[in-house]
């Protein structure tokens, strides 16, 4: 299964063959879903709205469960809107504008706000461009549009390290797996692979352009990385050997499903594998590509 959202403020469940529309959660009238995740057991899907408004779902059921509040200060995010989940499916933070907000997933409540430090003065330079939860959600990753990528301890809420933009990030996004060992932050035409306990760059992934690494995703195992860049191409690489196995780009002409209008150098805006690994979805503004892997 795959869940879509869309501009037009659509939540869609579509199959993860043929990306036919099976369930439609939202209706696209106005307004935009910013992103959208399911829990580490796939049981819940969340959504978030323009107002920072997080919609959780009954997968099985299709219903909706709960409604969670972001923060004013989180609502109309310049640069973008990001969910995660912790790996136990606990803890499920949003990242926009500057602030992160932390709710435990079975009393609803909400355990931490984090608001990072101001990197400049301009609108939207330096807000939050990604997060991923670690430590049972205990730490938390945030990665800004100035290149900073922070570590957090939530029950503090206090900073822990920060690697700036001098170690060669100019990220859009990060992404963890699964055990929250090993991290992906995105660079300029690069993938830097980091140890989150020791804080140390363990890789460096190459992609065939210089542009913008800007969305993320592990395969369920750690052992596929995929990363989609600002021109359209996005990699699949093995996190053992760093090797790079496959490259598609925006368009499915190379044999993929595609759902709505591709447009020829479309920058991907989210990259997930499925649960076996034997398939890739790659979204953009206007069209989905699933592609098969070997």
């Amino acid at each position: 299964m795959l869940a879509v959202g869309d501009r037009t403020g659509a939540v869609l469940l579509c199959d993860a063959t043929t990306l036919e529309v099976t369930s439609p959660l939202v209706d696209g009238e106005y307004g935009t879903t910013g992103d959208v995740t399911f829990s580490p057991d796939g049981r819940l899907l969340a959504s978030v709205d323009e107002d920072a408004t997080i919609m959780l779902w009954d997968v099985q059921g299709r219903t909706r469960t709960a409604e969670l509040r972001g923060l004013k200060e989180q609502e109309n995010a310049i640069s973008s809107y990001s969910l995660a989940f912790s790996g136990d499916g606990g803890t499920l933070a949003l990242a926009s504008n500057r602030t992160i907000t932390l709710w435990d997933v079975r009393t609803r409540a909400r355990i931490a706000t984090l608001r990072q430090p101001l990197d400049h003065t301009d609108p939207g330079w330096g807000d939050l461009d990604g997060v991923v939860l670690t430590n049972r959600g205990r730490t938390a990753i945030t990665v800004t549009t100035s290149g900073n990528l922070r570590f957090w301890d939530v029950g503090r809420g206090t900073i822990t390290a920060t690697i700036g933009a001098y170690a060669g990030l100019a990220s859009r996004d990060v992404a963890a797996t699964p055990d929250g060992k090993l991290l992906a932050v995105g660079g300029d035409g690069t993938v830097g692979l980091w140890e989150a306990a020791s804080r140390r760059k363990a890789d460096e992934l190459v992609l065939s352009s210089d542009e913008d690494i800007v969305s993320l995703a592990f395969s369920q195992d750690g052992t596929l990385l995929a990363g989609g860049n600002r021109s359209g191409e996005t990699g699949v690489w093995s996190t053992r050997t760093g090797k790079l196995l496959r490259t598609f780009n925006s368009e499915s002409g190379g044999g993929g499903t595609q759902l709505g209008r591709a447009i020829a150098g479309a920058s991907p805006t989210s990259v997930d594998f499925s649960p076996d690994r034997r398939s890739l979805a790659v979204g953009y503004y206007h069209h989905i590509v699933l592609w098969k892997l070997p």
